[in-house]
């Protein structure tokens, strides 16, 4: 299949191995493929190209996620698209919790690792609401999370608790649109793979 974009970009896609009852999946498949395609066109191409006067950059809206392998959080709410480049966009999140230990009548946690794009140069807080219940709270003293662009290589980056609200605050401005944050670096089954068959 081939669309063209407004912006005269031609997108190719190959869709293979889908019976025709398949056309439904099909459909919404392309519509996200132009569909991001635009977005990325008016990322890169900015005030002056045709997408930006329907698109702007400031109104992409910023996600979190969490679903990749690891990925541990849940989202209580999201800075609103308006007004993206004034301040720093402030993320409520919270720790999913272990399954419950019945050995220790509780819900265990303390990991965290979650994904955040549309973030490229806007200064970002995100707050961990709930970090004062983390099994072990003097953790979060001193402490510096962890962040990476392509999982492979992790720094530090500014982080602090507030002890009175329990409130653990990650304090970022990305150099890129997507950028992963976690407790500790992780070691990805992905990874693992790729070591166990090189």
């Amino acid at each position: 299949a081939e669309r063209q974009t407004s912006c005269g970009r031609r997108i190719h896609l190959t869709l293979r191995f889908m019976p025709p009852s398949a056309n439904f999946f099909k459909t919404n498949m392309v519509k996200r493929v132009v569909n991001n395609c635009l977005v990325k066109s008016a990322l890169q191409n900015g005030e002056g190209s045709p997408m930006s006067k329907k698109l702007k950059v400031a109104e992409v809206r910023s996600q979190v996620s969490s679903c990749f392998d690891s990925g541990n959080i849940e989202v209580v709410s999201l800075p609103p698209a308006e007004g993206a480049g004034e301040g720093p966009r402030a993320f409520s999140l919270q720790i999913r919790p272990d399954p419950y230990c019945d050995a220790d009548s509780a819900a265990h946690f303390q990991w965290y690792h979650f994904r955040a794009s549309g973030v490229r140069e806007v200064p970002c807080v995100f707050n961990l609401t709930n970090a004062r219940g983390a099994s072990y709270e003097e953790a979060w003293e001193e402490y510096q999370s962890t962040a990476s662009y392509d999982r492979q290589h992790w720094f530090r980056v500014p982080t602090s608790y507030d002890q009175h609200s329990g409130v653990l605050s990650i304090n970022h401005t990305p150099d890129q649109d997507l950028v992963y944050y976690a407790f500790f670096a992780p070691y990805s089954l992905d990874r693992h793979a790729d070591l166990v068959a090189w």
